[in-house]
């Protein structure tokens, strides 16, 4: 039978561990030309061509939102592998998607959903 300290720790631990996955950034590898490399969100995407390599290919995305509602940008995207980098209006990484490289449509999938691989 739970008591009301073990409950109380309980609930401060599952808090912690939600702070935690909010705050501290998503982290995805690339494989490319035979290569790991890892990113994390909102890195950069100088940094992440300095430290990858250059895309195999690249694109600009469908308006995104910027930080100041309503501006919008046409963000770029980058394919490193079987990966779909996607930036946001400021540079930095937004989202990582696998995809199959018959699906590459410039920023845009076929026939699929945009679903991050966190």
């Amino acid at each position: 039978m739970l008591t009301r300290r073990s409950l109380i720790w309980a609930t401060i631990a599952a808090a912690v561990m939600a702070a935690t996955w909010a705050l501290v950034p998503s982290r995805w590898t690339l494989r490319t030309r035979g290569t790991d490399c890892r990113i994390s969100e909102r890195e950069l995407r100088v940094s992440v061509m300095r430290r990858c390599g250059p895309p195999d290919k690249t694109g600009d995305q469908p308006k995104v939102p910027g930080q100041e509602f309503p501006a919008m940008c046409s963000a770029p995207c980058d394919v490193y592998g079987d990966r779909l980098v996607y930036y946001d209006c400021e540079g930095g990484v937004a989202d990582v998607v696998r995809m199959d490289s018959s699906e590459y449509q410039g920023c845009s999938l076929s026939g699929i959903t945009r679903q991050s691989t966190r």
